[in-house]
């Protein structure tokens, strides 16, 4: 007798802050699936809208937790993932929303390749659905992460071939929940941004592999939430985020040319947003060195115990997601306007 194909079961975590205008499309798109091993978990973080009562109407058999405060995006996942049963966990985000067949082929190639920990599929613009996203980022010597098919043509045989990535994009990401917990989860003093970046680190480090996979697909709003948020708030988050994360996955000889390179590239662009008037844009990444410096103990000892989870030195998967950028790249995170193409 023929053995049934397993069919195991698979936890999406949504979390939610003031989204009850988002929710409604991004949860339907899960029920709407044709796999049906799912349970869906949303953490809200204290919305002050009317987000958990719709829930609790329109979606009975979703799971909510509740935060007294807004814990943000990392914590809230982690307070997710805590509850999760499934084998594998679908981080997504509140303003995305998944293709009816989305998980049959991603978890076919999660089963075919042990190795693999996480993966995010096609994800689309929902504004535009004929360009993309992003595949996912790769790591560059300037320290910037480099946006492979930011907003290019997806029909574009490039972007339709599997790919490995240094980082993976959070908003519709899909990883073995046994590989999340044994590298940590997400940190949760990254309040936001970066924290995927910081998270796929680790799972290079711990041995792993992380892909592009474009046979599911997805649809993202981009920064629906963000919107909400000042703007160089997120700035000051994600310069410290990503000088935390330098601090405590890359190796010694690699961290002493890393952090200075990524310190004067921070001075440059804040520089460039002070003789744009952008004046608060320009003190975050001074505030972010001054937070590093702060709490720079608490860092270390998180680096120790990165260190000793380590499996793989870094010459052993950073020339696999590398890429040098044109001085296009460079010049369109100055002035957004101008375009690059990828290499």
């Amino acid at each position: 007798m023929k053995m049934a194909k397993q069919t195991p079961l698979v936890s999406v975590v949504i979390v939610n802050w003031n989204g009850e205008d988002l929710l409604p499309t991004c949860i339907q798109s899960v029920v709407d699936q044709q796999y049906s091993s799912i349970e869906i978990i949303v953490v809200d973080n204290a919305s002050t809208d009317s987000s958990v009562q719709a829930i609790a109407r329109n979606f009975p058999n979703v799971t909510v937790i509740q935060n007294s405060f807004n814990a943000g995006f990392a914590q809230g996942c982690n307070r997710g993932a805590e509850i999760a049963r499934g084998e594998f966990i679908l981080f997504l985000n509140t303003d995305a929303w998944l293709e009816t067949d989305f998980f049959a082929p991603i978890i076919e190639r999660f089963q075919t390749d042990p190795s693999i920990a996480a993966i995010t599929p096609k994800l689309l613009r929902a504004d535009d659905p004929a360009r993309l996203d992003s595949c996912g980022s790769l790591w560059s010597v300037s320290t910037w992460l480099y946006h492979f098919g930011y907003g290019k043509d997806a029909a574009e045989e490039i972007y339709n071939v599997p790919q490995l990535f240094f980082a993976l994009k959070g908003a519709v990401l899909m990883i073995r929940t046994s590989s999340f917990r044994g590298v940590g989860g997400f940190d949760n003093d990254f309040w936001c941004y970066y924290e995927e970046t910081d998270l796929c680190h680790r799972l290079w480090l711990a041995g792993y592999t992380c892909m592009y996979y474009p046979k599911s697909t997805a649809y993202h709003q981009g920064a629906a939430t963000a919107k909400k948020v000042n703007n160089a708030f997120i700035h000051y988050h994600n310069f410290k985020n990503q000088l935390q994360s330098f601090i405590k996955n890359f190796s010694l000889l690699n961290l002493s040319w890393i952090l200075p390179t990524h310190i004067l590239l921070m001075v440059f662009l804040s520089a460039a947003w002070a003789m744009q008037g952008k004046i608060q844009h320009a003190l975050s990444g001074y505030r972010a060195i001054g937070w590093t410096m702060q709490h720079l103990r608490a860092i270390l000892k998180k680096r120790n115990a990165t260190q000793k989870m380590r499996r793989i030195p870094d010459h052993a998967y950073l020339p696999l997601v590398t890429s040098t950028p044109s001085p296009s790249f460079y010049i369109h995170a100055v002035i957004p306007k101008v375009s690059y193409a990828d290499q």
